[in-house]
């Protein structure tokens, strides 16, 4: 739970979209069951209003979002989901043996890939209140990953990979299947490239 003062000022940041091509649109107003209701062909999750982001519904939702930057300079509360802190070089928030090359940015892989640790940049700051991924992010949801994987099916494979899986449960495993999940070296070089962080510093394990 997060807590602000009133008239605070809130930048919720999100990396990631959990539906391909979809955005999850909560509205906080007496039309959000209207606009779900009226959208209802659209819904992927039951009690989750949703809409494609290029239709009036997903349109009308940017530009609210748009409009709580007008420019003016103020105090802002970053609320990140699905995302980390990336701030550059030489902020006053980072550590002393940190200045000199930023923040660290873990973006960690899957449980048969590499994990990544980049380095913030000013741009960063510029882009996206520093901030960037924290993952590779999924491609599929987990109730598709269900019906593709089987859990002791990947423990095995993996196993031959030399990598060892404990878990409780079989069907955590198939919803965290390797192919459930983005390609992390191509959404390493997109946070690169966007400027987001950088992997002058970068190493990967």
């Amino acid at each position: 739970m997060l807590c602000l003062r009133p008239a605070a000022h809130f930048a919720p940041v999100h990396s990631r979209a959990r539906d391909n091509d979809f955005h999850d649109l909560f509205t906080p107003d007496e039309h959000t069951q209207e606009r779900a209701d009226s959208n209802r062909q659209q819904q992927r999750r039951p009690g989750v209003a949703c809409a494609s982001i290029g239709s009036p519904i997903g349109e009308a939702y940017l530009g609210a979002m748009r409009a709580a930057i007008n420019g003016k300079r103020m105090r802002l509360f970053v609320h990140r989901k699905g995302a980390t802190r990336a701030f550059g070089p030489g902020h006053p928030a980072i550590t002393e043996n940190l200045k000199k090359t930023g923040q660290p940015v873990l973006i960690g892989g899957t449980m048969g890939t590499a994990s990544y640790i980049l380095s913030g940049t000013t741009r960063s700051m510029e882009l996206a209140f520093g901030s960037a991924c924290h993952g590779a992010g999924r491609s599929m949801s987990r109730h598709q990953a269900l019906r593709q994987w089987q859990g002791k099916d990947i423990v095995q494979r993996l196993a031959a990979q030399g990598v060892l899986i404990r878990s409780r449960s079989m069907r955590g495993v198939a919803e965290e299947a390797p192919g459930a999940y983005k390609d992390v070296t191509q959404v390493v070089e997109a946070a690169h490239e966007a400027g987001l962080a950088s992997k002058s510093h970068a190493s990967s394990r």
